[in-house]
């Protein structure tokens, strides 16, 4: 390999785009050198691991990588959340999914009042479990419940409990 950089830091930045790399890094202080030497690795990357794991750095290396993962949760944690349909069952009771087509399919009975959210066209959460419904189900679940409005699936989940709690003292 040939480059202007620092080897270590020529695989640092190699390593943001392959995460087989990355978690070499991570894990270089683990290894011994004879590990290293044996990895199926091109040299250049052995010899920036040795070198890597030689330098005084392992503190700054580890309070850097840290720094980045938490700026990527930061980050992700900015991210709009994706907000999905609600709607609460307005008929009977009834069972809704598993339409047989394919094996661990499961139905999960539905009483009037239960609140489910519409992840895409074919799966629908009830609380917690997730069921696939098939296309003959669609009409009915639709038909037999009424719109609540859009929803993240923290807030779903808020909105589920609540609506439980509030059953559960009445009865």
């Amino acid at each position: 390999m040939r480059s202007s950089k620092d080897p270590v830091e020529y695989l640092k930045i190699v390593a943001k785009k392959k995460p087989q790399l990355q978690e070499l890094i991570d894990n270089v202080f683990k290894m011994s050198p004879v590990e290293i030497d044996a990895l199926s690795q091109p040299l250049w990357i052995r010899q920036a691991l040795h070198n890597f794991r030689t330098h005084d750095d392992r503190e700054m290396y580890v309070s850097a990588r840290l720094a980045q993962v938490i700026q990527a949760e930061k980050e992700a944690a900015e991210l709009p959340q994706p907000t999905y349909e609600v709607r609460i069952w307005d008929c009977g009771d009834t069972f809704i999914g598993g339409d047989g087509g394919t094996i661990n399919q499961w139905k999960i009975e539905v009483a009037s009042g239960d609140s489910f959210l519409i992840v895409d066209e074919d799966l629908v959460r009830f609380g917690d479990p997730v069921i696939r419904v098939g296309e003959a189900e669609r009409y009915p679940l639709m038909q037999g419940s009424k719109f609540v409005g859009y929803m993240t699936l923290a807030n779903y989940k808020g909105f589920h409990r609540a609506l439980l709690n509030q059953k559960h003292k009445h009865l």
